[in-house]
C-alpha cells in the first residue's frame, strides 16, 4: 500500500489531467489575488537551462545556453503574481506588455526593472497607463540637456530584489531546475505547482 493512498503513475495520471484542464493556472492565479498588492511590484526572467526541444526552446547568447525564459511578475513582498513563457532568444522587454495583460484590472503604481529593460518607449507607455518605472539607467544614457530625465526611488527599488529570492525558492523543486519535459505544457505545469505551493508557504 502506498502512503498517500495512490500509485505514482495514479498521480502522475492526475497530475496529467489537471495540466489538460488548466487548472493548475487557475488556482494559481486564485491565490495569488488573495495573498498579494501589486500597487509596487518587480519583473524579471531568469533562463532555465533545457535541452534542445522544438518548442519553447532557444539560446540565450548571455548565458550562452539553450534555456526557456520564466519571467515573473511579483509584489512587493517578492510573491509571485504573474508567470509568463517564452524562448531564451526573446529579450525581456518583449514579455512586459503579457504581463500587464494578465494583470489589466490590478492597480500598479510603481514598476520596477533593472536596467536590462532600459527603453524610453517603454517608459511612455507606462506614463500613459499611470505607472511610474523605477530602474536605473546604464552609463551614458539619458546625458542630453535636452530629453527624458528618469528618476530612480532607491528605497522602493529594494523590491526588485526579491524576485531573486522568488527564482531560488522554483530552483529548490529540481524539476523546474532543468527542463526536462519535451512538452512546454508540462513544464509550465510543474512551475505553477511550485508557485502554488511557494504562496502557500508565503
Amino acid at each position: 500500500m502506498f502512503p498517500c493512498g495512490a500509485s505514482s503513475s495514479s498521480c502522475y495520471r492526475y497530475f496529467c489531467e489537471l495540466k489538460r484542464r488548466g487548472i493548475l493556472r487557475k488556482k494559481f492565479t486564485l491565490v495569488n489575488k488573495g495573498k498579494t498588492d501589486i500597487t509596487e511590484c518587480a519583473i524579471d526572467s531568469n533562463s532555465i537551462g533545457s535541452y534542445r526541444f522544438d518548442l519553447g526552446t532557444g539560446f540565450d547568447g548571455k548565458h550562452k545556453k539553450y534555456a526557456t525564459k520564466l519571467s515573473l511578475l511579483t509584489d512587493k513582498t517578492g510573491l509571485p503574481v504573474d508567470a509568463v513563457f517564452g524562448k531564451g532568444n526573446i529579450h525581456d522587454l518583449n514579455f512586459i506588455p503579457h504581463h500587464l495583460k494578465n494583470t489589466c484590472f490590478r492597480r500598479k503604481k510603481i514598476l520596477n526593472l533593472d536596467m536590462g529593460y532600459t527603453s524610453k518607449e517603454l517608459r511612455r507607455k507606462m506614463k500613459i497607463k499611470g505607472i511610474f518605472v523605477n530602474m536605473k539607467t546604464k552609463k551614458n544614457d539619458y546625458i542630453r540637456k535636452t530629453g527624458p530625465k528618469f528618476k530612480l526611488k532607491v528605497d522602493k527599488y529594494k523590491v526588485r530584489f526579491l524576485v531573486e529570492k522568488t527564482f531560488a525558492w522554483i530552483e529548490n523543486f529540481k524539476r523546474c531546475k532543468f527542463r526536462l519535459d519535451y512538452t512546454l505544457s508540462s513544464f509550465k505545469s510543474w512551475v505553477y505547482l511550485a508557485l502554488i505551493i511557494i504562496l502557500i508557504r508565503g
